[in-house]
């Protein structure tokens, strides 16, 4: 009985294990997401060129953004791997085609950059940039789906 009891003990503290690092994972890609979504709105607000604004404030504004935006491609990339044995598969996909669509649009808006520091705006693509946008906004809001199922499965909702 008492080694059933140790057993039965040791499952269950391995499981809050478990579930405390996926919770873990959730908390903090939260505001990663939060942090996203206007950013990558701004990278392309700061391409449109607004006579009210210096150039070099837009210039400086986009350059603020994008390397924002490279910083979270690193940090939502970490915590995905950091917490991929903690978090289910269709969530751990969900957040990795996230950071996928962010790194295969680096070139997007690293060519606009260019554009832009050089005054180019009649040469910058602003259809592919709402593309862009529009893109990432749709793996955000599948992995925030899929998070949003996973929770509700675990509160038995």
């Amino acid at each position: 009985m008492e080694k059933y009891g140790n057993q039965l003990s040791r499952s269950t503290r391995a499981y809050e294990i478990l579930l405390e690092r996926e919770m873990r994972f959730y908390e903090r890609i939260e505001p990663i997401f939060a942090e996203l979504v206007p950013l990558v709105h701004d990278l392309l607000y700061y391409m449109t060129r607004d006579e009210n604004v210096e150039r070099e404030i837009e210039c400086e504004a986009f350059r603020t953004n994008f390397g924002r935006y490279t910083c979270l491609i690193k940090e939502l990339k970490n915590e995905t791997l950091i917490h991929q044995s903690y978090i289910p598969q269709s969530v751990f996909r969900t957040s990795v085609a996230v950071v996928k669509q962010m790194q295969d649009d680096l070139n997007y808006w690293y060519d606009m950059a260019k554009l832009l520091f050089e005054g180019g705006y009649e040469n910058i693509d602003y259809d592919n940039g709402e593309k862009a946008v529009d893109r990432l906004l749709l793996r955000l809001s599948a992995a925030e789906i899929d998070i949003k199922k996973r929770l509700e499965e675990l509160s038995g909702i």
